[in-house]
């Protein structure tokens, strides 16, 4: 989940300060005629998403909130690669959600594969419940990413939605061109080098078998 405390933090007390309502965890507190007669606080929804990838590498094999860069633990996919995600919703307010609507969106050169959960509705979600969905991509076959780049990295955005309530996440991919080795040529040449050793294993034969019929 690319969210960094320090900007929540930062977020928080930029609100409590600069506003005439101010928010404590998940409760909103509003001054009654001036402050004169104390606040009325009233509770506030929160959605929160997290969205992960799954990291192939033997030194990872697990969900991450993103493919770093990082030599060790890296892993950039191919052309036709399949990619798994992980969204996970969760209620962290003090209010029952509903009808929250889910949707994810893929970087270019992601594809859908029938029958994934790109978009999904969650009816009612419980205080402190969650919800997690598992769900693929494709990597694009290799004409269809751009020519001017090896390695491709973008990201794969996850939106949650409950009313007024709305939160999303992001998780870094990279992709890369990995070029084929080339096969043999299979025309004059690659004709040529066949008889040629063809020819070798012939010679090779005849002079075993002379060898056998001396020793007899």
């Amino acid at each position: 989940m690319n969210k960094k405390l320090a900007v929540a933090t930062i977020s928080a007390a930029t609100t409590l300060a600069l506003t005439s309502n101010p928010v404590v965890g998940a409760v909103s507190c509003v001054a009654q005629y001036g402050g004169q007669y104390g606040q009325v606080c009233v509770s506030v929804d929160k959605l929160q998403v997290n969205k992960e990838v799954f990291n192939p590498n033997p030194k990872v094999n697990k969900f991450v909130d993103n493919i770093t860069l990082d030599e060790a633990t890296r892993h950039n996919f191919a052309p036709q690669d399949e990619v798994k995600f992980r969204i996970t919703i969760k209620n962290t307010g003090d209010n029952t959600l509903t009808n929250i609507q889910v949707t994810d969106t893929l970087p270019s050169f992601l594809e859908q594969i029938a029958g994934e959960p790109y978009s999904f509705q969650i009816d009612t979600l419980k205080v402190g419940d969650s919800v997690q969905k598992e769900l693929k991509a494709k990597v694009v076959n290799v004409d269809k990413l751009p020519s001017d780049k090896t390695v491709i990295c973008d990201v794969n955005t996850s939106v949650a939605q409950s009313g007024n309530e709305v939160d999303r996440d992001t998780t870094q991919v990279c992709v890369e061109k990995k070029v084929a080795r080339e096969l043999p040529k299979a025309g004059a040449e690659g004709a040529a080098a066949i008889l040629i050793s063809s020819g070798l294993f012939g010679l090779i034969g005849n002079k075993l078998a002379r060898v056998k019929r001396i020793g007899k």
